[in-house]
């Protein structure tokens, strides 16, 4: 259903001047990510309230992705009333996509969707699913960092402070320190006046309202603005990318849109302030996550920080009742698997490889995801055929029989979104869908 959506989305943005389009979607989301900064959601028990604050940044996010994947030729301007049936699909797509998951994440045979004679489309959500999604969206406000319009401003040399201890690794990586990069967008941001919705402008002029007061050169402004620029080139027509919406590349990361000319090149670019703010934000968050590609830096972090993920992986498993096995000693093409993890309430067996790939900013292309996804999934293969041959070993240390296993799945858990296509073997899911996977057997 949601690549049928997907498809028919891209054959109505055709029909549409891509400018105007664009223009339409960019101005809806930046004012969702100004809702989304004003934060009061965070504290409110109503969750249509707290849905509506979650979702749409991602709805508009994926539509401008659309837009400009779609490559319109029209000059046709959409009117006001035109824009409501495509909204509305955008948004049925994200529940398609969010339901689905649950649906994953709960195994509940009575949810669904169906379709009335006259063409309505209904989910079917029961109360067992309800209360889940209404626990999942308490959990979700709790954890947000409230970003409101304004709290990044504060002292410069207090936000100098906060990202001086990552300046040389990053500089060394990509040829610019990152307090450099807070200090231009902050700089940037504050001499948008427009309080939200869409901006256009020359790439040049841009270029010089974020220099605007600063000591720096104007290939150092060129080259931080360039973590922000969306390739256009990057985007990809697979539904299924768009079910990730927070991965690189898309808009809500890289907000400084592309009209005409090449990135970091003189022509036409749209943004938007609250858009803006909001992918400093993320910058900001995946850094301190430790997501970010450091370079040699990250080579010798990830020596530590590879194992220290998988053990998290262990251990949220392990919180929700499994019997969790680190096993080290198998054939030597296979390796050590990360976690074997049995369930007494499901009887199920869950085998999982850890992943904790890094971002890396200058690197926009989605092959090589691909690339590791089908590396990663071949490495799970020949794992997960170990435990099947020798189950009888491995439920001798887990304290059980083989009889007592009704079911045996395997997953990749990656760290952060990475997309993979229909070619890879395994499910690959993040630690936060393990979470509401967990969740969802507890339920």
């Amino acid at each position: 259903m949601a690549k049928s959506l997907h498809v028919n989305l891209l054959r109505i943005c055709k029909e549409y001047s891509e400018k105007y389009l664009l223009s339409s979607c960019y101005d809806m989301f930046d004012k969702a990510c100004y809702n989304f900064f004003a934060g009061n959601y965070l504290l409110s028990d109503d969750m249509s309230l707290i849905k509506k604050s979650e979702v749409a940044p991602s709805v508009f996010n994926y539509l401008i992705n659309v837009v400009l994947c779609s490559r319109s030729k029209s000059s046709k301007r959409p009117a006001e009333s035109e824009l409501v049936p495509i909204v509305a699909i955008a948004s049925l797509l994200i529940d398609a996509c969010n339901l689905s998951d649950l649906l994953f994440y709960t195994n509940f045979e009575d949810d669904g969707f169906e379709v009335s004679e006259t063409g309505e489309l209904a989910f079917i959500v029961s109360r067992r699913t309800r209360r889940l999604q209404k626990r999942l969206f308490r959990k979700v406000a709790k954890r947000r960092v409230a970003i409101k319009t304004g709290e990044l401003w504060g002292d410069p040399k207090s936000w100098k402070e906060l990202m001086e201890p990552y300046d040389e690794p990053f500089e060394d990586r990509y040829n610019i320190k990152l307090s450099e990069v807070g200090e231009i967008m902050e700089n940037g941001i504050r001499q948008i006046k427009k309080p939200t919705g869409s901006i256009s402008s020359s790439y040049r002029e841009f270029v010089k309202k974020f220099r605007k007061g600063l000591n720096l050169s104007k290939p150092t402004i060129r080259r931080a603005i360039r973590f922000f620029e969306l390739n256009r080139d990057t985007l990809t027509v697979n539904w299924q990318y768009y079910k990730l919406y927070e991965m690189r590349p898309s808009s809500s990361r890289q907000p400084i849109v592309r009209i005409a000319g090449d990135v970091g090149k003189d022509g036409i670019v749209m943004f938007g302030r609250n858009a803006l703010l909001r992918a400093l934000g993320l910058l900001t968050a995946d850094v301190h996550r430790g997501v970010i590609d450091f370079g040699s830096f990250s080579q010798h972090w990830l020596q530590h920080k590879g194992p220290e993920f998988e053990q998290k992986v262990r251990n949220l498993i392990a919180e929700y009742g499994f019997k969790v096995l680190h096993i080290t000693k198998t054939s030597p093409n296979v390796g050590e698997i990360d976690c074997v993890a049995y369930s007494e309430d499901s009887c199920m067996l869950l085998i999982i490889e850890a992943k904790s790939p890094k971002i890396d900013l200058s690197v926009k292309e989605i092959k090589w995801q691909i690339c590791n996804t089908q590396k990663w999934c071949s490495q799970l293969q020949r794992k997960s055929e170990w435990v099947r041959a020798n189950l009888g070993k491995v439920t001798r240390q887990l304290g059980i029989s083989p009889k007592d296993i009704h079911e045996i799945k395997d997953f990749v858990v990656v760290e952060v979104p990475t997309f993979s296509d229909d070619s890879t073997s395994s499910k690959i899911i993040t630690i936060e869908d393990l979470f509401y996977m967990l969740e969802g057997t507890n339920a």
